[in-house]
């Protein structure tokens, strides 16, 4: 009878009515994952902007819910001292550098042509150096190019405008979001069905702790960055040391091109003086870049996230690649956010949870 009832089984199962409905789902299944594919692509800029402004949010809730335990505040009264004390902030950053920046930029430009001739003279006297310059254009002559300066300019001038309005988006996103943060978390968890929404609650408050663990620890390193800059350029007599070490600092959160863009402006301040000051600052800044790296780094994120160095590398290599310097600079926050979900909803409910409901059922 048994043996009766599951060859009528298998006959169902084999029918080309069931066959037909399997491949049906299938494709289906296929291609709302196609056009989900497409759409991420065609709207990543977007997205990233938006994750962004989360990462912001997350960033102002860290501190709001600190404010609120520590000083005993209600959240709207700690969430408005704290967007007043950012705000004054960045007003002040930019009324005191905003003049000795401009200052110092119109004495780099007419002193640059000059300098330039005077390293390729000292280049010259040497045969590699000989062999450079005879194979790579002048420099003072590209300088010379007017026509060329004011394209140059324009385009730095439109991606700077470009960057303030991003800026913009992304800090009102994360004011609105951190305003009331229960609200779009809840409006989320709607969009999953009611059974599943006790397992889906957890992870998402998961994600935005391991967030605020990692950007805590994180701007900690970026504040240690810009003291050690500070004061390893006021020991080498360079310029515009609060400026310096603010820009270090700032793009110390974008890793591996970050630290070496800030050198740049460094440096070339420091060439103004010799070549002897530009090789120091260039040393100065490779060994805070290795400190970091090697020894305050990994201390700080086994404390406030842990993250596979291999994992992290890879994600870095893949998001620069496929979505530019965005995906790069948002690398580790993504991998942070991947690992918290992978853990709770795939390992731990999905995995585990079925595995200890079949081993239930079955004893």
């Amino acid at each position: 009878m048994g043996i009766s009832i599951l060859g009528r089984i298998a006959i169902v199962e084999s029918s080309p009515f069931t066959l037909a409905k399997r491949s049906l789902l299938i494709t289906a299944c296929v291609a709302v994952i196609a056009v989900l594919c497409a759409a991420f692509w065609i709207g990543r800029s977007a997205i990233l902007l938006f994750f962004a402004g989360i990462l912001f949010s997350v960033l102002l809730n860290t501190v709001t819910q600190f404010l609120v335990d520590k000083l005993k505040l209600c959240r709207p009264w700690a969430l408005g001292l704290l967007l007043l004390l950012f705000l004054s902030l960045c007003a002040a950053t930019v009324f005191m550098l905003g003049t000795r920046l401009s200052t110092q930029v119109g004495q780099i430009t007419q002193q640059l042509p000059d300098l330039i001739d005077q390293v390729n003279q000292k280049i010259g006297q040497y045969a590699f150096g000989h062999w450079f310059l005879q194979h790579v254009p002048n420099a003072s002559d590209l300088i010379s190019r007017g026509s060329g300066i004011l394209h140059t300019a324009s385009i730095a001038f439109s991606g700077f405008l470009g960057i303030v309005g991003d800026i913009v988006i992304i800090f009102f996103i994360g004011l609105y979001l951190a305003v009331d943060p229960r609200y779009y978390r809840n409006g989320l968890l709607r969009l999953i069905p009611v059974r599943a929404r006790p397992h889906f609650g957890p992870p998402f408050v998961g994600v935005g702790q391991a967030l605020g663990h990692w950007l805590l620890g994180k701007l900690a390193l970026m504040g240690f960055v810009g003291v050690l800059t500070a004061l390893g350029l006021w020991l080498l007599n360079i310029p515009l040391i609060l400026s310096l070490a603010l820009l270090a600092a700032a793009l110390d959160f974008i890793p591996n091109i970050g630290p070496v863009a800030s050198a740049v402006p460094a440096m070339l301040l420091a060439l103004l003086q010799s070549p002897m000051h530009a090789f120091w600052v260039g040393v100065l800044y490779l060994g805070i870049q290795v400190l970091e790296s090697y020894i305050l780094a990994p201390l700080v994120q086994r404390k406030a996230v842990s993250l596979p160095p291999a994992l992290l590398i890879g994600d870095q290599v893949l998001l620069g690649v496929t979505l530019g310097l965005p995906g790069l600079i948002l690398a580790t926050p993504l991998t942070v956010m991947i690992l918290v979900l992978t853990k709770k909803l795939y390992v731990e409910w999905f995995l585990e949870g079925s595995q200890g409901s079949i081993e239930r059922k079955t004893s």
